[in-house]
């Protein structure tokens, strides 16, 4: 420690009280407390209308600024803003005083506190319009972040709006209001937190509105209550989060124009929401949390994690009323069958389940066995039983789990799982023959399970057309497993012919339409759909040896030599056309089957640029596994697999937009993750995932290949820029150089951006003006394949020389999703090009 001199400390010191004696200084010379003293109503601007104001710094001189404290106090007149813009630091509005405007045609005068605000049975007014003539000047008060906003007693909002980013509270007690009257509003803006205490009306005479856009907290005990009188007009709307802690919220919502709506996450906390008619609806995207009572309807499509007051894990939420639950979905907490034990719902009226998502956290190491039951919800009746209950439950607990509902109770039940074989038979060249599709309970049940299956066309077809025969005798009806049974078979006829056909796929699919179940005491496992498909595989025994097979995704609906209608088309790799997948691809878009993906296991994801289904997942021969893959809904138009067998999906959001959605989605079609990328002319347009496996290309129909990091979320340095758009498909090659596919040429660059060579659009031989659109690789290691958007000619052309090995036209319609059968076998990528070509 080094000691000072006392001269060195004195000067110190006196610096201190210097800088001390500066601020306070400059603090009495900037603010002032300007306190109202015109007993009649007057301009806020004149300075004789102030007392303690001459030091103030508004505009006029001795007039509160930015820098003040203003008082209006009781008995004054009513303080008119006559300039547009108005700032001060501090606002108390006394009882019986008012704040107004002078009364011109101009539409705002606008006052911002930028500290505090403090209002006590006391009115904000606009100028009130006269009768037929036009609309004066509203009265706004903004008061931004990092403000407070204090209401006392019983107040009026007329023809004047409050807007909170700051801290709100207002103080209730017997009789105390705020009335909204000619558009009088209070907004609490996203960052905004307001508390209302307890004993508190939001009143509405003859208009006005309350929007909640940021976290508003109804503090108990006591009641807040919404209210509606006068003629017409009024309105409650909440976006934000909305809570109720140990008290009461009323929504009174009768009739004559009155509008209430809440798309906001609700939080309870012993608290009680009552929504009269209106109710409570938990939309997509938006959280109830807590526990406590709704009084009315209540529908939930979001998340419901129930919770006691003190953050204990067990909740309990009453519903006095009907209640919905629909696709969202439901943490369930359970840590025994006790009533005390787990989450749970008591339902006054009726209970519609419908495709609910029940996420199950077992606690405190509680293992149920097979068979337990444990009740989740009780309910005076159930309505629409045949829709299914559940799509999935999603758990890491061991055994399956699935909610069965009663008229009365609906309990979560641990039950066998139920599987589902995928099965193969030759085809053979005449007659027919069984094949036995095995359906497998993973253990004996005391209960009886049973479900309901048909068959649905995919490559294979159960009636012919185009001169080839059918291919199988469709199939329906049911499977029953009595106590105790874990095997049965699904017997599918199978009929022989000499067709050169490829190998076919149809599907068995469990009868669980959107508007009916048949699965009974069983599920398909955890985190798993609760409709499943299985693959019935026709090994073709007529073409020849070593025949190779495109998937084209055609924009026109063409008949196959089957006789279907597809959007997708397969061809062997000399031009003969095959057969026709999916089926499944209608749209208001032109373009279907976009994107091709294959995954490690060698099924195919098709993207099919809808705005209302997902993209499908197909098998290797084409049997429908996922008509609706993900559920997702937007412009979904490309994918790429990861070697974990989940996949990227991207959008091609409409044009105006400067960011598009990335979803991450799981083998089974569950979202993990949505990233919003920034895009150009048209969303991730084209994805591919390079071989590290975070680095994400992407094209967006214009001049630039991008990049993004899935594994930290962070936009990188565009990959190329300058190529004459629009650019569209991408590929990497086993060495890292990536290709990109636009409408006159293909590029191609080494890993690190270096150009290497390009392709030209009429090299290849394309000579329609629209060019080439998609690309993929051949398993040679030494070609690749292209597409004409609107000729629907195809080429394969060697990657060193350019030239054109194979070209073939598809008939009407262009090509947009490309993809060779075989290029990847399953999981093992990194053999399938040959010598000298790996990396």
């Amino acid at each position: 420690m080094s000691l000072r001199s006392p001269a060195s400390f004195s000067r110190t010191f006196m610096g201190l009280l210097l800088g001390v004696w500066s601020g306070l200084y400059v603090t009495n010379l900037w603010a002032a407390t300007c306190t109202r003293s015109e007993p009649a109503p007057a301009s806020w601007h004149t300075p004789s209308h102030w007392s303690g104001c001459a030091g103030g710094n508004g505009v006029p001189a001795g007039t509160p600024g930015p820098a003040d404290l203003v008082i209006l106090p009781s008995g004054t007149g009513k303080a008119l803003l006559d300039s547009q813009f108005t700032t001060v630091a501090q606002l108390q509005i006394a009882a019986g005083a008012e704040l107004g405007v002078v009364e011109t045609q101009i539409d705002l005068r606008q006052l911002t506190v930028t500290s505090s605000l403090s209002i006590s049975n006391a009115i904000l007014s606009g100028a009130l319009p006269p009768p037929g003539g036009p609309s004066p000047a509203l009265l706004s008060v903004q008061l931004p972040a990092g403000s407070s906003f204090s209401v006392n007693g019983t107040n009026t909002f007329r023809r004047a709006s409050v807007t909170n980013a700051g801290t709100a509270t207002f103080n209730g007690g017997s009789g105390v209001r705020l009335d909204f009257d000619l558009n009088g509003q209070f907004v609490n803006a996203a960052s905004g937190v307001t508390t209302v205490l307890g004993g508190y009306v939001f009143g509405y005479t003859t208009s006005g509105a309350v929007d909640n856009q940021g976290t508003w907290v109804n503090q108990g005990p006591g009641l807040v209550k919404i209210e509606r009188s006068g003629a017409s007009g009024g309105q409650f709307f909440s976006t934000g989060l909305f809570e109720i802690h140990g008290g009461t919220f009323k929504l009174l919502n009768p009739p004559a124009d009155f509008q209430a709506g809440f798309n906001s996450s609700i939080r309870l906390r012993d608290g009680i929401f009552d929504g009269g008619v209106t109710g409570l609806v938990i939309t997509p995207g938006k959280f109830f949390n807590g526990n406590g009572t709704v009084i009315g309807p209540f529908r939930s499509s979001g998340l419901l994690d129930l919770e006691a007051s003190d953050g204990g894990p067990f909740g309990v939420l009453n519903v006095l009323g009907n209640a919905q639950f629909q696709n969202g979905d439901i943490v369930f907490d359970v840590g025994g069958t006790g009533a005390t034990q787990h989450d749970r719902f008591s339902i006054s009226g009726s209970v519609q389940w419908n495709r609910a998502n029940p996420r199950v956290r077992m606690l405190g190491g509680y293992a149920p066995g097979i068979d337990t039951g444990i009740a989740i919800a009780t309910h005076a009746s159930r309505i629409s039983p045949e829709l299914p209950v559940h799509d999935r439950v999603l758990s890491d607990y061991p055994l399956s789990l699935a909610l069965r509902p009663t008229p009365t109770q609906t309990d979560l039940r641990v039950v066998p799982t139920l599987t589902l074989a995928d099965t193969a038979i030759i085809e053979g060249n005449s007659g027919s023959q069984t094949m036995q599709i095995a359906a497998t309970l993973s253990a004996p049940t005391t209960e009886t399970v049973s479900f309901g299956y048909t068959t649905s066309p995919g490559t294979a077809v159960s009636s012919g057309g185009g001169g080839n025969p059918a291919d199988y005798t469709n199939a329906l009806g049911s499977v029953s497993f009595a106590p105790g049974v874990v095997s049965r078979h699904i017997p599918v006829t199978i009929k022989g012919d000499v067709s050169v056909e490829a190998d076919e796929a149809f599907a068995l699919v469990t009868d669980d339409a959107s508007n009916s179940s048949t699965l009974q005491n069983a599920s398909f496992g955890n985190n798993r759909r609760f409709s499943t498909r299985a693959e019935g595989l026709i090994r073709d025994d007529d073409s020849a040896p070593d025949t190779r097979y495109l998937l084209i995704g055609k924009s026109t609906n063409q008949a196959t030599p089957t006789g279907q209608i597809s959007y997708v088309r397969r061809y062997t790799t000399s031009g003969v056309a095959v057969d026709g997948w999916a089926t499944l691809m209608p749209s208001n878009f032109g373009a279907n089957a976009t994107g091709f993906c294959r995954a490690p296991n060698g099924d195919v994801l098709s993207t099919r640029f809808s705005v209302s289904q997902g993209p499908v997942l197909m098998s290797p021969a084409g049997a429908v596994l996922d008509p609706d893959f993900g559920g997702l809904i937007g412009y979904d138009e490309s994918c790429a697999f990861d070697a974990l067998g989940n996949v990227w999906v991207g959008e091609a959001a409409p044009t105006p937009a400067d960011v598009a959605l990335l979803r991450y989605v799981s083998a089974d079609g569950l979202t993990l993750e949505t990233y919003e990328i920034p895009v150009g002319e048209r969303g991730t347009d084209w994805i591919e995932l390079d071989s590290n496996q975070c680095t994400l290309y992407y094209t967006s129909e214009d001049s630039d290949v991008r990049r993004f990091d899935v594994c930290s979320g962070q936009v990188l340095s565009h990959f190329a820029t300058g190529l004459e758009e629009p650019c569209y498909a991408l590929r990497q090659l086993p060495n890292h150089d990536l290709m990109v596919t636009c409408r006159n040429r293909i590029y191609r660059y080494e890993q690190n951006g270096l150009f290497v060579r390009e392709y030209t659009r009429e090299s290849l031989g394309e000579t329609d003006k629209d060019g080439l659109y998609a690309i993929q690789l051949d398993p040679d290691g030494e070609t690749f394949w292209t597409g004409g958007v609107v000729s629907g000619r195809v080429v394969r052309a060697n990657l060193d020389s350019g030239s054109v090995v194979t070209s073939f036209t598809t008939g009407t319609g262009g090509i947009n999703g490309l993809l060779v059968q075989d290029e990847f076998v399953a999981a093992i990528p990194d053999v399938i090009f040959e010598d000298g070509f790996e990396p």
